[in-house]
């Protein structure tokens, strides 16, 4: 994952997903398939994709707001470009 996307899977963030009472059980689930494929060192575009399609709740809970180069990088800024590049087809680019 890019630095500038930095995101917190550590066990206490994970946990917080895997508790949270707002997230419905099949979130969890693909959540929880998605962190196994990242730390299994999947493909990083396959990964980005499938994490453009989690709930907001989730990406919420492991995207926090950092600062890159000076520049504050929301949680939102990180779902809506998550989403945005997840929706990218790279096979039909030209």
């Amino acid at each position: 994952m890019p630095d500038i996307l930095e995101m917190d899977i550590s066990a206490d963030t994970i946990s917080r997903v895997m508790t949270s009472s707002d997230i419905s059980n099949e979130e969890k689930h693909s959540f929880k398939e998605i962190i196994d494929n990242m730390k299994s060192g999947s493909n990083q575009s396959d990964s980005i994709k499938k994490l453009g399609e989690l709930d907001d709740k989730v990406l919420e809970i492991i995207l926090p707001q950092t600062n890159y180069d000076d520049i504050n990088i929301t949680t939102s800024d990180k779902i809506t470009f998550i989403k945005t590049i997840s929706k990218i087809d790279k096979d039909n680019m030209s």
